[in-house]
C-alpha cells in the first residue's frame, strides 16, 4: 500500500516525494510522477532513479534546472539539455545558467558547449579557466577565447590555439599577449585583418605587416602611417593589380596608403575616393613623381586647389624618406595602367 499513497501524495506535490520510505521511495513511477508535477522533486529520488531517462525527462521537461539532479551520463544526453533548455525559454543560454547549481556542472557544461560555444558566456567563472573546456568551445570557434577567463585570455599556450584556428581571436587576448610578436605574426598568417588588434608598436614591424598584406591585402590600412607608404609594403598589397587594392572602399579612403601609392604610380589618383582626389597634398605627390602626365588632370581641379598643389610643389614636397622614394625603374614603369602593380 506504500506506493499507492505516495502515489497519491506526490501527483498534489511532487516535493512530497522526500518524505517517502522504503518501497515507495525506490518506485520508478511514484518518482515519475512527482517529478511530472515538480521537476526538482527529482533530487530526492535514490541514485538508482536518477538514471532512468524517463523520469529525468519528466522533470527537466516541468523545470529546465532539474537537470543539475540528474545521473551523470544523463547530463551528457543532448536531446535531454535541450529539452531542459526550451523549458528555461532559451532563446539564448543565460535563463538556462540562471541556477547556480547548472551553472556550476561542469557535465552539463561540456555537453552544452559541445553544441554552442556561445553558451560559455553564462558558466561559471572556474569553469570558464577551464583548459579543457575551453578547447572544446574553441573547436567550435576561435571565439570563444572571448568568454574564458582573464587568466586563460593572458596565458599565452591559450591564446596560441586559438589564434591557429582564427586569428581574429587575437582580439580576445590580453594587451600583454598582443604585444607577443610570436603570437602576433601567428595570427595574422591566419587572418590578415587580425593586424588591427596588433600592439601599435608591431603595427610598425615590416615583418608583420608584409604577413598580414601577404594574407589579405587589405590589412594594409591597419599599419603604421610609415608602413602604409613603403614601397615594398605597397607593391605587395598591389600584387594583383592597383586597382583591386583599392576596390575595398575603406583603402581607398586612406590618406596615407594613396600618398605612398601615389608616389608609384601616378595613375593610382583615378583609383582614389573623390575627396583624395582633391586632397592637395596628394595631388602635389603624385605630380612631383610625373607632372606631364599629370597635367591634364590637375589643370581641371578648381583654381583654390591649383594654388595649393603649386605651393607644395614649390615648397618640394617628396616622399617622408629617402628609403621609400622610387626608383627610376618605377619612375619609367608608372607611365602604365593605374590597373598594374607597383610600378604600374
Amino acid at each position: 500500500a506504500e506506493p499507492v499513497v505516495a502515489l497519491a501524495a506526490v501527483r498534489r506535490d511532487g516535493l512530497a516525494l522526500r518524505f517517502a520510505l522504503g518501497v515507495a521511495r525506490c518506485d520508478a513511477d511514484v518518482a515519475f510522477a512527482a517529478c511530472r508535477q515538480n521537476g526538482m522533486a527529482l533530487q530526492f529520488a535514490p541514485a538508482d532513479i536518477r538514471c532512468i531517462r524517463k523520469v529525468v525527462r519528466a522533470a527537466v521537461i516541468q523545470n529546465g534546472a532539474a537537470l543539475c539532479f540528474a545521473a551523470t551520463e544523463l547530463k551528457g544526453d543532448w536531446t535531454l539539455v535541450s529539452v531542459a533548455a526550451r523549458r528555461c525559454f532559451c532563446c539564448s543560454w543565460q535563463s538556462f545558467f540562471a541556477t547556480e547549481a547548472v551553472r556550476r556542472d561542469r557535465h552539463i557544461v561540456l555537453t552544452v558547449i559541445k553544441q554552442d560555444w556561445r553558451a560559455l558566456a553564462f558558466v561559471a567563472e572556474e569553469l570558464r579557466d577551464d583548459r579543457g573546456l575551453l578547447q572544446v568551445a574553441m573547436s567550435g570557434s576561435a571565439l570563444a577565447l572571448e568568454f574564458a577567463s582573464d587568466s586563460a585570455r593572458a596565458d599565452a599556450d591559450v591564446v596560441l590555439a586559438a589564434v591557429r584556428l582564427d586569428g581574429d581571436a587575437l582580439q580576445h587576448a590580453q594587451p600583454c599577449l598582443r604585444e607577443r610578436r610570436d603570437l602576433v605574426l601567428v595570427a595574422v598568417s591566419r587572418r590578415g585583418r587580425a593586424l588591427q588588434f596588433v600592439a601599435e608598436n608591431l603595427r610598425d614591424d615590416s615583418d608583420v605587416v608584409t604577413t598580414a598584406v601577404k594574407q589579405d591585402r587589405s590589412a594594409l590600412r591597419f599599419a603604421s602611417p610609415r608602413l602604409k607608404r613603403n614601397a615594398e609594403v605597397l607593391r605587395l598589397a598591389a600584387a594583383r593589380s592597383w586597382a583591386s587594392l583599392f576596390a575595398d572602399p575603406e583603402v581607398a579612403e586612406d590618406r596615407d596608403v594613396a600618398l605612398g601609392a601615389v608616389r608609384l604610380n601616378p595613375r593610382v589618383l583615378a583609383l582614389l575616393s573623390e575627396s583624395l582626389r582633391n586632397d592637395p597634398e596628394v595631388l602635389a605627390a603624385a605630380a612631383d613623381h610625373q607632372e606631364s602626365s599629370l597635367l591634364g588632370a590637375i589643370l581641371q581641379a578648381p583654381r583654390g586647389l591649383l594654388v595649393s598643389v603649386g605651393r607644395l610643389l614649390g615648397a618640394g614636397l617628396g616622399p617622408p624618406e629617402a628609403s621609400e622614394a622610387p626608383a627610376g625603374g618605377d619612375c619609367a614603369s608608372s607611365r602604365g595602367s593605374a590597373c598594374g602593380t607597383g610600378g604600374g
